[in-house]
């Protein structure tokens, strides 16, 4: 049952991950376009800025929990990669309760009131005349809160590739990083 409900949840980050990469294509044709029209045209675009300021948004917050699960994460790894396996998961399940789980905690409490207040009033954006309503963002910042809260809950850092355990083979299988 616990099986099923992982692999869902890799399978959904995954699908999420490559749905959210085209966004990067579509940033960068849109980014193109509007240095295209403002320096050669010379007829800036109202809506660039707004676009690619979103949509990079976007990217960041849906793609956190791909770049999760698949270990993509940036880290010191100088004494990280010699220590064994079970030493690195202890480390990472002390750092997620010691500095993750806090800190998200203390962004979702104060960012609570702006987030409510700017559904209240509908808040748009002031950086652009088109006017495009940001208030939708603290809704997805929560759902993605957590859905990233359920990747680390059910990642199984420390796996390596020959390993026995079905939890471990998922969470390596597409982990391009090398094993140690």
């Amino acid at each position: 049952m616990i099986e099923r409900f992982i692999l869902g949840v890799d399978q959904l980050s995954r699908s999420v991950g490559h749905a959210f990469a085209w966004c990067i294509v579509i940033l960068t044709l849109g980014t193109c376009y509007e240095v295209f029209v403002r320096y050669v045209l010379n007829a800036p675009t109202a809506w660039a800025f707004d676009m690619s300021y979103l949509m990079y948004g976007a990217v960041f917050f849906m793609a956190g929990a791909y770049t999760l699960s698949r270990g993509g994460h940036v880290r010191a790894d100088m004494f990280y990669r010699l220590w064994p396996p079970r030493v690195q998961a202890s480390v990472e399940l002390v750092l997620y309760l010691v500095f993750f789980f806090p800190g998200v905690t203390a962004l979702v409490i104060s960012g609570w009131g702006y987030g409510t207040s700017s559904m209240r009033i509908l808040e748009v954006s002031v950086n652009s005349p088109a006017g495009v309503p940001i208030w939708p963002i603290p809704i997805e910042a929560s759902r993605n809160g957590k859905s990233l809260r359920s990747m680390i809950a059910t990642r199984s850092p420390g796996c390596s590739p020959s390993s026995s355990n079905p939890a471990c083979q998922r969470a390596t299988r597409f982990s391009t990083s090398p094993q140690v």
